[in-house]
Formats: structure tokens, sequence, C-alpha cells
């Protein structure tokens, strides 16, 4: 039985995912951090499908839940079909977590970098792996800046996030090739709490959104490829700067020493 991973499953595009993959077959694994969100969706999808949901619950903005979750996954899992990194956050003021990250970069590209590699690392099989981006995705970086301490703007730290997951995604892909297909997508503008909270109801429905990410993983299940970004569930191209492979390199290095994480420690 295939099984998909969804993050930030518990509201909007992820929520609605879940339950198509359930209903099309998958096993699920819903994450998210309110528990009684969690159990909700999970008696949606039994509802619908009949079928049991894994819930794990974690906050993204904390390492010490997302090496917990890691634990989780792999406690309970020898393999992921389907890891698709969708939770995001959009953050108006610069607020800094626990372990000294500035949030939006923590939830939207430290963690799904650090899930998905420590994952990869402890041996889980993984196939797919599918990040959430964005047509909002930056076109420039700042690599003395990555976290925006020096004037901070919601729209522009939700836009960097996006690009640095873009990047990731192409850099990843092109080192796991041949083993682990690795894409990213946009799901359109969709109406989803991010969405309405900071712009309004400017986009299209959450099931749209939903048809999008699905469209997107039909074809890449059909057509095995990697390292390609999808726009509206087809594929697409991303901003030029997202296939530089200096400026891909540039921020995995960066970015594995935030994390403390040496090369060397990869088994990949």
């Amino acid at each position: 039985m295939a099984i998909a991973f969804i993050t930030g499953a518990t509201d909007g595009i992820g929520r609605e995912v879940a339950k198509r993959l359930a209903f099309h077959g998958y096993d699920v694994i819903i994450h998210g951090r309110n528990e009684l969100k969690l159990e909700k969706v999970a008696d949606e999808i039994r509802d619908l499908t009949g079928k049991s949901v894994f819930k794990i619950k974690a906050d993204f903005s904390s390492l010490k839940d997302l090496k917990k979750l890691v634990k989780e996954i792999k406690d309970n899992f020898s393999k992921v079909d389907l890891l698709l990194n969708n939770a995001a956050t959009f953050e108006k003021e610069r607020k800094v977590t626990e372990e000294g990250f500035e949030r939006t970069f923590m939830v939207n590209y430290l963690a799904p970098f650090y899930l998905t590699i420590s994952l990869i690392n402890e041996g889980v099989d993984i196939k797919y792996v599918l990040n959430v981006s964005s047509m909002a995705h930056a076109s420039s970086i700042e690599f003395e800046d990555l976290q925006l301490e020096k004037g901070y703007d919601g729209y522009k730290a939700y836009s960097l996030s996006k690009l640095y997951i873009t990047l990731f995604t192409y850099y990843l892909a092109e080192m796991l090739k041949g083993k682990i297909y690795v894409n990213c997508l946009h799901p359109g503008v969709i109406n989803t709490k991010l969405l309405m909270e900071n712009w309004g109801a400017i986009g299209a429905s959450i099931e749209e959104g939903a048809k999008n990410v699905i469209d997107a993983i039909k074809y890449i299940e059909a057509h095995n490829v990697t390292g390609v970004y999808f726009d509206n569930g087809k594929p697409s191209k991303s901003k030029p700067i997202t296939y530089d492979r200096e400026v891909q390199r540039k921020l995995w290095e960066k970015t594995l020493k935030l994390l403390k994480i040496n090369e060397r420690d990869l088994k990949f």
C-alpha cells in the first residue's frame, strides 16, 4: 500500500489533498500543530474512506519537535512513498524562534529541508518528494542576510522562503537522481487561510488548489520526472536564479551549517 505524508494537513490545501489521496487509495500520515484539528481531519478521512490515519503533532518552528517527528516516522514506517512538504506560515512582523531562526525562514524552508534530508538519512524509503513553492518566489538572494535581519518585510520573507525551497528542490533532485524524484509546485493563487488573512479572497477555491496538487502528483508518478517546477498542475519554469547550480550549492552549504549538519554524515 502506498503511503503519503502531508505536512500542514489540518487546513486548506493540505487538508483537502490528504482526503483526496486517501480516497485514491493512499494510507496517509497527517501533520499539524493542533491535536483537535488533527483528530477532526482524521475523522473526516476515516468517514470518507474507511481508512485508518496516522497523526503527528509537531511545531515546525521548533527543531526539537522536528527531531521527535523524524524519530516517530522512522519508528513507525519503513517507507513513505510520497512526502508532501506543504506546511507554511506568513509573518507580518519579524519573529525569532527559540533556536534563533526567523520564523518564516524556519517553518517554510529549514523545517522541510531538515525533515526531508533527515528521513532519507535515517533510511526511510522515500520515492517522491514534492515541495510547495509559490509563483511569488523571489528572483534574487542575499547570502549575507538570508533571514532578513536588516529591514524585515513579511511578503519579502515569504517570497524568499519560497525561493529557498525551490533552490533546495533542484539541488536535491540532482543529488538523488535515479533514486528519489524531487519536485516543487505552485498550487495556484488559492483562498487558503494564509491568503485570506493577508490579501483577502482574491484566489480560487481550496478544491482547485488541491486538484492542481493531485494533477502534479499524477504527472510525476506517470512520468517519473525530477527537478521540475509545476504551475497549476502542469510542468512549468521557475525564475532563472533557481537554476543556478552555484547559488543552489551555496544555499545548501549555508543551510547545513545553520542546522549544524556535517555533509560527511549524510549517507546519500
